[in-house]
């Protein structure tokens, strides 16, 4: 009731109205024809501005790199609570702890913050992306201020992982090391690219999606740093886990002084469950502080299992041990962590897991029986069939090391007709005759005297080659 308000008073009123629902806002428009996405745009700006979080903690998360000749590396960050600005002392990510296989907090000041537009912006605020420069050591996938703030979707560890790996070496010796640098900027550039140099045979390895990547690594190291380089056959990176309940047991009390005892219980646990851990120790036998060190040592203990993957799906508790009130040294007990479970992971035996890829494929009608014939042959099975007249629409699981090439075959056995995209679907047992064990990087915890002395940094390479 009443008089109807002008355009421009109606304007200044909606944001209000819409975000406490007295108004619904309705926005015409075509993706197709290009009609109305400016509109469309404009009004999620207009009408649905996010709620005001810059006084809750901080809390951001890096998702792409940018380079500037003065300041050097900068990361895109999308900021979703507090409010971060220029010279503001912050606690970053660091380098990865060799023993926790966490990134290190360190203390940094911010150089500078730009807007999407490139210029100094002096400031970000919760629910803005900026070009943040002064980060250190952090890395795309890095959250920036409190992890526990951040939407589900783009939590630590949601992020895909590599499902390849290959080695890569220079078509010149003597670009070894200008290549591993390359090699290693850009993995800072794409999270779904790792380089790893492995110390025990001077090997550099690349972690890849696939081979389509690959192929744009190989495109992006000679257009960008003029390196020519030669890759191996990409290799499945597997994952074990325990076959059956067991027990590991660590005793490090010699040579004096050390005194870490350790005793383990490992269960199998259901498939993609991941780790988990717990501790029925009481404090009066293993301080808390210690029993802290455990957990944190147990990424890295599980980093290679008896068949040289990372472990994953087992329950772990630790039932049992002691620290000494004298000769307990601080690292102690993170030296013997990867003892105990090495001899817990030997006295259960291992099962082989294999990734597996959903597969979704769209071909003409009259090859789908060649095509469902390729699945099975790749040890796959078709989950769903859709026909069409013109297309076949079709579901698979098929295992990663039996369809590396298939994007390939499929284009030669439909005329370059076929269309597929893939996504992990799981991880499923895998016989070992099927499958590929690894060798093991750096000393083996259960060869125990090279292991203490590789500890004590009497070995070349520390305790662990990653």
């Amino acid at each position: 009731e009443g008089d109807m308000p002008g355009e421009a008073a109606l304007t200044k009123m909606l944001p209000d109205m819409a975000r406490r629902g007295d108004v619904f806002p309705v926005l015409t428009g075509s993706a197709l024809r290009g009609l109305g996405i400016e509109g469309v745009l404009d009004g999620i700006v207009d009408f649905l501005p996010p709620p005001d979080t810059s006084e809750q903690r901080l809390c951001g998360v890096a998702f792409a790199t940018t380079y500037d000749r003065l300041l050097g590396k900068g990361l895109w960050v999308r900021l979703f609570g507090g409010r971060l600005e220029n010279r503001a002392g912050v606690t970053l990510p660091g380098r990865i702890d060799p023993l926790t296989g966490e990134p290190a907090s360190v203390e940094s000041k911010i150089t500078q913050i730009r807007g999407v537009d490139g210029r100094d912006a002096g400031s970000l605020s919760a629910g803005e992306i900026g070009i943040v420069f002064g980060t250190g050591q952090m890395k795309i996938g890095h959250v920036l201020g409190d992890p526990k703030l951040l939407p589900r979707k783009v939590r630590p560890g949601a992020l895909r992982t590599p499902l390849t790996t290959v080695r890569v070496e220079p078509e010149d010796p003597a670009q070894r090391t200008a290549l591993a640098e390359a090699c290693r900027t850009l993995s800072d550039e794409d999270p779904l690219l790792q380089a790893r140099f492995v110390q025990s045979t001077g090997e550099l390895h690349m972690d890849a999606m696939g081979a389509i990547q690959l192929e744009i690594l190989e495109d992006a190291l000679k257009t960008r740093f003029g390196l020519s380089a030669r890759f191996a056959d990409p290799t499945v990176i597997y994952r074990e886990t325990i076959a059956r309940a067991a027990e590991g047991f660590c005793a490090y009390t010699m040579p004096k002084p050390c005194w870490a005892i350790l005793h383990f219980v490992l269960r199998p646990a259901p498939r993609g469950s991941g780790v988990t851990f717990r501790s029925e120790v009481p404090g009066r036998e293993i301080l808390p502080r210690y029993q802290h060190q455990v957990e944190q040592a147990l990424p890295l203990a599980l980093s290679q299992g008896r068949l040289g993957w990372p472990v994953t799906d087992v329950d772990i508790t630790l039932v049992g041990g002691s620290h000494h009130q004298f000769h307990t040294h601080p690292l102690d007990f993170i030296v013997a962590t990867p003892w105990g479970i090495q001899d817990g992971l030997r006295a259960g035996g291992s099962v082989l897991l294999e990734p597996v890829l959903e597969m979704r494929l769209r071909v003409p009608p009259e090859h789908t029986g060649r095509i469902m014939s390729d699945v099975v042959a790749m040890r796959g099975e078709v989950t769903e069939v859709q026909s069409g007249d013109d297309f076949a629409a079709m579901t698979a699981l098929v295992p990663v090391s039996e369809s590396l090439d298939y994007p390939t075959k499929l284009a030669q056995a439909t005329g370059g007709r076929g269309g597929m995209s893939v996504r992990l679907h799981g991880y499923r047992d895998c016989p070992l005759e099927l499958g590929a064990t690894a060798p093991r990087r750096g000393v083996d915890p259960l060869d125990t005297s090279r292991y203490i002395l590789a500890a004590r940094s009497a070995l070349e390479g520390g305790i662990f080659d990653l």
